[in-house]
């Protein structure tokens, strides 16, 4: 994998996602440590998180974002690449980034474009969808499915380009927030376009 100076943890890169008809990127906020050494965390570590998660625990973030896909939720981990915008674990799910940490949304979401180069991209928080660049990208369409919506955006990128959506943080998906069934039609919509 290419390697970019400003994304210090490696993205997982599902076995599958090389090969896949649409290269799917699921972006992220940022990991947690609640060991206390969420600044001295390995490059590995956000894939060391992914594979606890397949090998059986219980994490509600990639449980309910692969049930988006299919009722199986551990099926789509081998065919999508995943990672978070942050490189920097947090210390807790409450931790909120700092004005310093937004300042580096920008360049950290081009270089996993260029590293991962996917045809679409899902962004897993409605807070970070707001925050993403407009620099190399473009509004082109716009996906509604009964009460959820989500703008779809085109960005281009080294040698290629990719369609983005925001969509809930799947953590979060609930009666108001939407259910997981509801922000599944969004994605399956997305899919399709």
């Amino acid at each position: 994998m290419n390697q970019n100076l400003n994304i210090h943890l490696k993205p997982w890169i599902g076995s599958n996602y090389q090969s896949s008809k649409e290269k799917i990127l699921l972006l992220g906020e940022s990991n947690y440590d609640t060991d206390g050494n969420y600044k001295d965390v390995g490059e590995e570590f956000s894939i060391e998180i992914v594979q606890e998660f397949l090998d059986g625990e219980n994490y509600k973030l990639y449980k309910n974002a692969g049930l988006l896909f299919n009722k199986e939720c551990r099926q789509i981990w081998n065919s999508i690449a995943f990672s978070n915008i942050f490189q920097t674990p947090f210390s807790n799910s409450k931790a909120q980034p700092s004005e310093d940490d937004k300042k580096e949304i920008p360049a950290n979401f081009e270089s996993l474009l260029n590293i991962l180069k996917p045809s679409k991209v899902i962004v897993l928080s409605r807070r970070l969808w707001e925050w993403l660049p407009e620099k190399n990208g473009r509004e082109i369409d716009s996906i509604q499915e009964g009460k959820r919506h989500s703008s779809v955006w085109k960005y281009d990128y080294e040698n290629g380009s990719c369609l983005v959506i925001g969509i809930c943080h799947p953590s979060r998906m609930n009666q108001r927030n939407g259910t997981i069934d509801e922000w599944s039609s969004v994605v399956n919509s997305f899919l399709v376009e």
